[in-house]
């Protein structure tokens, strides 16, 4: 994540004595971009879904999905209060959230879409939280007044970052299931994609 490793670079400038309001500058300009990526996100998992209500399903690809949600296990997924870093300068300990994929295409859509909101709000409050504290950047202190526990960016930031990574995948086991089901039913419905022409494409005893 090119904030952090931006935010990281700062705060030891800042320990050193050097300028580190260019580097946490950087940071906070990458939080940002991130975040528009998010919405653009967002928009394109609503393209999905459409794509999939408007749409007639192969019904055996429908079964197969079904049939692979309906044994997969809770997941885990984001939480605006559960999280490995909520409340890491009490100590409070790890808390995970798990919860259901989804019974459906569509619902996987939903879910993600629905988790991501979330996401989004947690990175709009470590950006808050980072621009509270930037401008010590200018004369020095930075980093003392984020480790001294004084400033929740270190705890915003740590979260947002967790549930990131919790976010990301979640949506890499919604992409499994689907690719299982694809395999599944392969090659219903998916005559149109080029043979590679090797053995595996020929039927058996040929």
């Amino acid at each position: 994540m090119e904030a952090g490793r931006f935010l990281e670079m700062g705060v030891l400038a800042d320990i050193k004595g050097e300028p580190a309001a260019d580097l946490l500058q950087k940071a906070l300009g990458k939080l940002k971009e991130s975040r528009h990526a998010m919405d653009a996100l967002y928009a394109k998992f609503g393209d999905m879904r459409r794509i999939e209500q408007n749409n007639k399903a192969l019904p055996e690809h429908t079964a197969a999905l079904q049939r692979i949600l309906k044994a997969y296990p809770p997941i885990e997924r984001v939480s605006l209060t559960n999280s490995r870093f909520a409340n890491v300068s009490q100590a409070s300990g790890v808390a995970v959230n798990y919860g259901p994929i989804g019974d459906t295409y569509d619902e996987m859509l939903a879910n993600m879409q629905s988790d991501l909101l979330i996401v989004e709000k947690e990175h709009d409050q470590a950006i808050e939280a980072f621009e509270a504290v930037l401008p010590t950047a200018k004369d020095g202190g930075f980093a003392a007044i984020v480790l001294s526990g004084r400033a929740p960016l270190p705890e915003k930031i740590m979260h947002s970052a967790d549930q990131i990574t919790v976010f990301l995948h979640s949506v890499d086991r919604a992409c499994q299931a689907s690719i299982a089901a694809d395999m599944a039913v392969y090659p219903k419905g998916l005559e149109w994609i080029p043979k590679a022409g090797w053995r595996g494409d020929q039927p058996p005893g040929k």
